[in-house]
């Protein structure tokens, strides 16, 4: 070999055991999708320094585009729509803002990288926190915004909306959406989570390695994934040695819950377990307290958000949960507070990942001529086996569904601390 290509080889070598060293010293390693590797990070601007920080791997054998020469730097990048269905108004507004911020962190990065060779455009469509409203935002994103792909927020609507994408053959990307029926929704959908029945049998298993031999549960009745967790915690708690003393359900937009929980209470249950969205879950713990229960709580993934627990106050302090994110990376909470001022609310973390993994199939599905295929799209996605980011490692299977790992997280002097 000729000396001077020998030391370019050299170089090169070192250059990525440099990166790769980085990027595992801080806990991040670049995204990346291969059918050829391809590193593919936020570069660093004037507006995204922070950006290009937070990173995620992506691992997946991808169909390439039709064959064409790619210029390295397009003169004008192919921008695609993305619609958006969640709630932004109403009770369930907070889960839609935690979703919306995520994503248009993780757009704008994808915008203001020439790497991705696209831009994404996204078009929001509020729900206001009705499922009803779900069928009409999705067609119309279809038909008359041409949306390339959807992303919904909620179990319900994602229900709702899934049909609709395989009626269309449309691309549907489902976030905050841990219901089990969803794994089974047809070719075009994807799921950006987990289901809710493993983390309540794991919820199950920490109550009763912590030693409590009773639970009552109160839970939502209106949202599928709430009622599989709350079915699968029972099964698994009393699987384990522990008695059920009592479940109470209530319906959306309930307020009171102190019929319900008075019922629990009377049953003499060593803890209770609440189950439901974020508003549902502040009001709920307070309502508990507020009737003298002061045994330890559980609950399930709606606490792990700093929306919840501001309006629970004190009621929530103590409070063991668990879900599927792991603890945000100072990098992700800095870039969020920078833009929103706040800590990263629930969802976010996996909606900055799902946008980002999103964006790289819509790049690779791109062919520098056509708009994208919605067919060449869905096998892009399909062929994706897993990716770690600010919501922790997830593994997809053949038909598009994550598989998380769960945490267990608490409430200590009003902040969520990760107990393992």
């Amino acid at each position: 070999m000729h000396p001077k290509n020998k030391l370019i080889l050299i170089l090169i070598v070192i250059a990525a055991l440099g990166l790769g060293y980085d990027h595992y010293r801080n806990g991040r390693r670049l995204m990346s999708i291969t059918s050829t590797p391809t590193l593919m990070q936020f570069a660093p601007s004037a507006s995204t320094t922070e950006q290009s920080a937070t990173s995620a791997t992506a691992t997946a054998t991808v169909p390439k585009p039709t064959e064409k020469a790619v210029p390295e730097k397009p003169a004008t990048r192919h921008t695609e729509t993305v619609g958006v269905i969640i709630p932004l108004s109403g009770p369930q507004a907070v889960y839609g803002q935690g979703i919306k911020e995520g994503l248009d962190l993780a757009a704008k990065g994808v915008n203001d990288t020439e790497t991705f060779g696209i831009r994404i455009k996204l078009v929001y469509e509020d729900t206001r926190s009705d499922v009803k409203n779900a069928p009409a935002a999705a067609r119309k994103l279809i038909s008359t915004d041409h949306a390339v792909a959807l992303i919904t927020g909620t179990s319900p609507v994602s229900l709702a909306v899934a049909p609709i994408a395989e009626e269309t053959h449309t691309v549907l990307f489902t976030m905050a959406s841990l219901a089990t029926k969803l794994n089974s929704a047809g070719a075009y959908v994807f799921k950006n989570d987990d289901v809710s029945s493993k983390i309540g049998m794991a919820l199950a298993d920490e109550a009763r390695k912590r030693g409590f031999a009773s639970a009552g549960t109160l839970f939502a009745t209106y949202n599928d994934a709430v009622v599989e967790y709350n079915e699968a915690f029972a099964k698994a708690f009393a699987e384990k040695g522990g008695t059920v003393t009592g479940s109470e359900g209530f319906t959306q937009d309930a307020t009171d819950f102190r019929t319900q929980i008075q019922k629990l209470i009377a049953a003499g249950p060593a803890t209770i377990a609440v189950m439901g969205l974020q508003r549902d879950c502040a009001i709920a713990v307070r309502q508990i307290r507020e009737l003298g229960y002061g045994n330890q709580l559980f609950g399930y993934t709606c606490f792990d958000d700093p929306g919840t627990l501001a309006a629970a106050g004190n009621a929530a302090e103590g409070i063991i949960m668990n879900g599927y994110n792991g603890t945000p990376t100072p990098l992700f909470s800095g870039l969020v507070k920078k833009a929103y001022g706040h800590e990263p609310l629930r969802w976010s973390a996996e909606a900055f990942d799902g946008m980002k993994l999103l964006a790289i199939a819509i790049s690779r599905s791109y062919d520098r001529e056509h708009p994208v295929s919605p067919t060449t799209l869905k096998d892009t996605l399909s062929s994706v086996n897993g990716y770690s980011g600010e919501a922790g490692h997830a593994e997809f299977d053949k038909d598009g569904n994550a598989s998380r790992e769960s945490y267990v997280k608490t409430v200590k002097d009003g902040k969520i601390e990760l107990v393992k």
